[in-house]
C-alpha cells in the first residue's frame, strides 16, 4: 500500500467517525504477550499495530496456561522443616493448602479417641475467629472403669500463649452415664481458637468423640493455626516462614536448583500442581 491508499483510508475513517475526536476513535484491541513498546501506524498513530505472537509461557499474570494433564501430588508438611519443591529448571508451581471446613456453618472433630487419664486436645485446636457459636456433640463409645470424667471446653489467650477454661459442658461421665450428650456453648469461649480438657476422678477408660458444630461463620474456615503451612528455606520456621492459611493457595516460580521448604504446628498435607 502507497502513501496516497494511506492518506485515503485515513481519510475514510475521518468521514465515518466525522465529529468525533480522534481520541474516541474504535480501537482495535490485541491479546497477546506484552512487548516494552507498542508499534504504531506512522500515518494512524492512534491504531496500534497487531504486535508478532510468540510462545506463551507457562506462567502469565493470574493467567495460567496448561499444555499438560492438571494434576498434582500430596505433600505432608511435618514439625521439622520439610523439602516440598526442588526445581530442576525453572518452572512455575502453585502450592495450595486445602480446607474442608469453608463456609457459614462448619463440622468439625474437636477430640476422637481411648483416653485414660486426665488430658486435653490443645494439639489440635479448632480455630473459631471467624464463627460467632458453637455446639458440642458427645458420643461414647465405650467405658471401663468405676472412676468418672469431666469436659472442660478451653479459649485460646493469645497474648500469653496460654489456654483457659470457659466452661464446664459435660461432668459425672461414669458407667451409666446416657445424658446430657449436647451441649450449647454458644458464643462463650469462642474467640479465636477452642480446644477441650478432660479431667479423670478415680480410674477409668474411656473412648469417646466430640463432634463441634460452628455456626454464624464468614465462610473463612475453621482449621485455626495448626494447619498454617510455613514456607522458607531449609532452616524455615513457624515465626519466619511465608504463611499459607487453610484454603488459601499460593504461585511461585521457582529458578533452578532452588529449594522450597515448609514447616506447620501439626502434620498438614498440602497440594502441589506443576504449571
Amino acid at each position: 500500500m502507497n502513501r496516497n491508499e494511506k492518506e485515503s483510508e485515513v481519510y475514510q475513517e475521518f468521514l465515518r467517525y466525522k465529529g468525533l475526536p480522534a481520541d474516541l476513535w474504535p480501537r482495535f484491541v490485541y491479546e497477546g504477550i506484552p512487548t516494552p513498546a507498542v508499534r504504531r501506524d506512522i500515518d494512524h498513530p492512534a491504531r496500534p499495530q497487531p504486535q508478532p505472537r510468540a510462545d506463551l509461557p507457562p506462567h502469565l499474570g493470574d493467567a495460567i496456561f496448561l499444555s499438560k494433564a492438571f494434576a498434582s501430588y500430596p505433600v505432608t508438611v511435618t514439625t521439622i522443616p520439610t523439602l516440598i519443591i526442588k526445581s530442576t529448571y525453572t518452572h512455575p508451581y502453585m502450592i495450595l493448602n486445602p480446607s474442608r471446613s469453608l463456609g457459614l456453618a462448619s463440622i468439625v472433630t474437636g477430640f476422637s479417641g481411648i483416653v485414660s487419664a486426665s488430658g486435653n486436645s490443645q494439639h489440635i485446636p479448632i480455630g473459631v475467629a471467624s464463627f460467632e457459636e458453637a455446639h458440642v456433640h458427645l458420643t461414647i463409645h465405650s467405658f471401663t472403669g468405676t472412676g468418672s470424667y469431666e469436659i472442660i471446653a478451653q479459649t485460646f489467650d493469645s497474648v500469653t500463649a496460654t489456654w483457659k477454661d470457659s466452661q464446664v459442658i459435660f461432668s459425672g461421665i461414669n458407667l451409666a452415664y446416657t445424658s446430657p450428650l449436647y451441649a450449647y456453648i454458644g458464643r462463650l469461649g469462642v474467640a479465636t481458637d477452642l480446644a477441650f480438657r478432660w479431667s479423670l476422678l478415680g480410674a477409668a477408660t474411656m473412648n469417646f468423640t466430640l463432634a463441634v458444630v460452628l455456626k454464624g461463620g464468614t465462610g473463612i474456615g475453621s482449621l485455626g493455626f495448626a494447619n498454617s503451612v510455613f514456607l522458607g528455606g531449609p532452616g524455615v520456621t513457624t515465626q519466619a516462614g511465608f504463611p499459607l492459611l487453610p484454603g488459601s493457595r499460593q504461585s511461585f516460580v521457582i529458578e533452578e536448583n532452588v529449594e522450597l521448604w515448609g514447616i506447620a504446628d501439626t502434620d498438614t498435607t498440602i497440594r502441589v500442581f506443576v504449571l
